[in-house]
């Protein structure tokens, strides 16, 4: 165990999707007392995300400092170049060197866990475990690939093993606390372990909570029912208050010496309807269809489906996503790709089939 010498570092405790819609109450009620707290020494305000506003973006911006134009992540996914196809987002696609690996190249000791869009990990100067979306949930999720060994001894074996997928609503709320314990206790163990001037945890349980429970405890929402409210109305509640437990674990390790940080990617809210963009796109003249193609439109909800249930790995034995293989490049001004609304001009010179001058 290394012994805690006394000279400044930083802690950084990400959450993803935190909002203070949900937190305000807690906090009055005194469900979050490690939080106030810090509130209380430090200051807190609301800020504003990225556009688009989604996890890998607005993370990839809080590494590198700069926004998606310059550091070239711009959704989950990306269209894959030199063709009409989509290929998951990753940090081999950035462009700018995350903070960590400034710190790290000026000699300081670093200890990065769990940061979406972060896999495959960088070579730090310490250690680093990815976050997801990652294909793998083994020693090529962490940085350098002895140290998995390390620390399966310690947490037992598979133990980066995603939650259960969401076949059972408590399973699946029990299997999110515990990837809360987890990663504290990783935390934990790198803080306690590992000479370090800088770490920092990411935990993305209230993201996820967020989107499956969100109509139990929304009255207005769409999808609100009494049975959900009284099954799961308290879910996102009971997954913020294990995220104050974490702080309160956490900050125990650290001196006053130690500067904080706790921040969210975004907010959160509720989603009452969508808009059909392909549809939309035909309807106006920007896309075409193969003969044939326009009754087999489906396939573009189906790739968006597909890549949700990636997200939960209910993908076993389907075919893979995001191909346009139903339109007609060639009469195509406009396409969508991806999961929240990116538009792709069809450039010429640069897609295949370009027609946009």
């Amino acid at each position: 165990k290394t012994e805690m010498t006394k000279k400044p570092r930083v802690l950084v405790m990400g959450v993803d999707g935190a909002t203070f819609d949900v937190m305000t109450p807690l906090l009055n009620a005194g469900k979050m007392p490690n939080f106030a707290s810090l509130m209380e020494k430090g200051s807190s305000c609301n800020l504003r995300s990225t556009v688009p506003i989604l996890s890998p973006v607005a993370w990839t911006t809080f590494s590198t400092g700069v926004n998606p134009g310059r550091h070239g992540i711009f959704n989950f996914l990306k269209r894959k170049d030199d063709a009409y196809e989509i290929i998951p987002s990753s940090s081999s696609q950035r462009r700018i060197r995350p903070f960590w690996k400034v710190a790290g190249d000026s000699g300081k000791r670093v200890a990065i866990l769990n940061v979406p869009a972060t896999y495959p990990p960088d070579r730090v100067n310490g250690l680093m475990v990815a976050g997801d979306p990652t294909p793998f949930h083994d020693e090529r999720r962490v940085y350098p690939p002895e140290a998995y060994r390390e620390l399966e001894a310690k947490f037992g074996r598979n133990f980066l093993k995603p939650a259960p997928p969401f076949r059972r609503e408590q399973t699946f709320l029990n299997g999110l606390l515990k990837s809360v314990e987890l990663w504290t206790d990783i935390a934990k163990h790198a803080i306690e372990n590992r000479d370090w001037d800088l770490a920092v945890v990411v935990y993305t349980a209230t993201d996820t909570v967020q989107h499956f429970f969100w109509s139990a405890m929304d009255a207005s929402h769409p999808s609100h029912s009494e049975e959900s409210a009284a099954r799961f109305g308290s879910a996102i509640l009971s997954v913020y208050e294990k995220i104050d437990w974490a702080m309160g674990e956490l900050l125990s390790l650290v001196d006053d010496d130690t500067n904080i940080v706790v921040l969210s990617d975004h907010g959160f809210g509720p989603l009452n309807r969508s808009v059909p963009l392909t549809k939309w796109l035909v309807e106006n003249g920007y896309l075409s269809y193969l003969p044939g193609g326009q009754d087999k439109r489906l396939s573009g909800i189906q790739d968006t489906l597909r890549f949700i249930l990636s997200r939960l790995r209910l993908t076993e034995g389907l075919p893979p996503i995001g191909t346009l293989r139903y339109v007609d490049c060639a009469r195509t001004k406009v396409y969508y790709l991806g999961v929240s609304g990116d538009l792709y001009i069809n450039l010429k010179g640069r897609e295949p089939q370009g027609i946009v001058e």
